[in-house]
């Protein structure tokens, strides 16, 4: 017979089993819940820049409570534009504290679970203009606002609406440089106003004024050179680099100083400079009361701009003699006038900083006599032969130098080149020069005894 199984034993130990099981399960639980207490964040954590060392759960909760409302009372959300604050609600912004601390990370920093709620944008549409509204990047501005929120960041919240809106949005374009000079007369720079009127350059991309005029050779020179300078004028008050600019030997009367920008298509000499800002510029030009205008239009600048002259010197004339026996008192065959070297800084924010864009020298005109020379008796000229070739050797001489200073002295042309170091290329006519190795060259420059600041530019709005 097979054994009887023994029931009554067998649940016995069953239950001592369970019954050991229980104890260990349950003794353990209520050893943490009794004995330990609650449980907490391990030292180093952390959630939206909050300390939570130490804390329980429910603890952690209300302390990011308490934080993000604070935060939001605290921290006004600007939006700023040309002349005004737009202030977005504050309930774009929403946090979530039970998801942040789900996914909080034990002895480590975790950012707060941010939501925005892009409905609430449509509370600035009035202030902004519903155009202007429609050309939002809402999308960018999200992204940014919830990491801005998601750390709880102590500074204050203030977004540019130009860093938020669809490139080429002209309701932002305003004035940022303009620059005149009044036209001379016998000028006419209508030819050159149309053909670069609207021009833009584009963000981080180079500007050529021959880009624009083509058939500039058959137009007129003057022309030219006065649209070039002017040009030039409104874009030394922005943050545009200067890559390629020219300058006449002699300057223009009608160009104010440190403005001339000399452009001439047989020489290849154009005037180039780079927009260094990410959005595009357009040029508009225009001839109004007699004045040519250039200004350049777009977003505005980071930085004020203004330009100035310094280490001013004027150059003074030689005078260069030449005799003859045709005259009877002295005969002035060319005036002369006085030259100038100068150096040309951007300032920023009002002499914060300055920076160098050239030094600009221009030669002095010398000044031509033509004095009378008696004729030597025959027998000095037999007793001196010798010095008599030697005499005339002198003034064909100085004849030559005066042939060679009329054909550099005019100032209408472009016979010097400056690039963005500020180097011209033009020398004193070395000729003229040898015919005055007698005169004192103390006077040959004057320095005025302070600085020269050109102030009469007023400041451009910069971007």
């Amino acid at each position: 017979m097979g054994q009887k199984i023994d029931f009554k034993l067998f649940f016995l130990l069953l239950s001592m089993a369970l019954f050991l099981t229980g104890m260990s399960i349950g003794g353990g639980f209520a050893y943490d819940t009794v004995l330990a207490g609650p449980e907490t964040y391990e030292n180093g954590t952390a959630v939206g820049g909050i300390d939570l060392s130490g804390l329980t759960k429910a603890e952690a909760k209300t302390s990011l409570q308490d934080a993000t409302t604070d935060w939001k009372q605290t921290h006004s959300i600007m939006l700023n534009m040309i002349d005004t604050q737009v202030t977005l609600p504050s309930s774009l912004i929403q946090f979530n504290l039970g998801q942040s601390l789900e996914e909080v990370m034990e002895g480590a920093s975790s950012p707060l679970s941010v939501a925005i709620i892009r409905s609430n944008f449509s509370e600035i549409e009035d202030e902004v203009g519903v155009n202007l509204y429609n050309k939002l990047l809402l999308q960018e501005l999200e992204k940014d606002l919830k990491q801005r929120a998601s750390s709880l960041n102590s500074e204050p919240i203030e977004y540019s609406i130009y860093d938020y809106v669809e490139k080429g949005t002209t309701e932002l374009y305003e004035t940022i440089s303009q620059y005149t000079i009044s036209i001379p007369e016998g000028v006419d720079p209508s030819y050159y106003v149309k053909e670069v009127n609207k021009a833009t350059i584009k963000a981080n991309d180079s500007f050529s004024l021959l880009e624009f005029a083509q058939d500039a050779s058959v137009q007129n020179p003057k022309a030219l050179h006065l649209m070039a300078s002017t040009i030039y004028g409104a874009t030394l008050k922005t943050n545009f680099t200067i890559k390629e600019r020219h300058i006449s030997q002699h300057r223009p009367a009608y160009i104010p100083r440190g403005r001339e920008a000399s452009v001439k298509v047989e020489e290849d000499h154009d005037l180039v400079f780079v927009n260094v800002n990410s959005s595009n510029y357009e040029l508009q030009t225009e001839v109004t009361n007699g004045n040519l205008v250039a200004r350049w239009v777009g977003y505005p600048l980071p930085d004020e701009y203004e330009v100035a002259i310094k280490d001013a010197q004027t150059l003074d004339p030689r005078t260069v003699v030449h005799y003859s026996t045709e005259v009877y008192q002295t005969q002035v065959k060319q005036e002369g006038s006085s030259g100038e070297v100068y150096k040309l800084y951007r300032t920023i924010n009002g002499e914060s900083a300055t920076k160098l864009i050239t030094e600009d020298y221009y030669s002095p005109v010398n000044r031509i006599e033509v004095r009378y020379q008696p004729v030597e008796s025959s027998d000095s000229s037999s007793n001196n032969n010798s010095d008599s070739d030697s005499s005339d050797d002198d003034s064909n001489s100085n004849d030559d130098s005066t042939d060679g200073s009329n054909n550099g002295d005019d100032t209408g042309d472009s016979n010097s080149t400056s690039g963005n170091d500020g180097s011209d290329g033009t020398n004193d006519d070395t000729s003229t020069d040898s015919t005055n190795d007698n005169q004192d060259d103390s006077n040959d420059v004057i320095q005025d005894p302070e600085d020269i600041w050109d102030i009469s530019d007023g400041p451009s709005k910069g971007e």
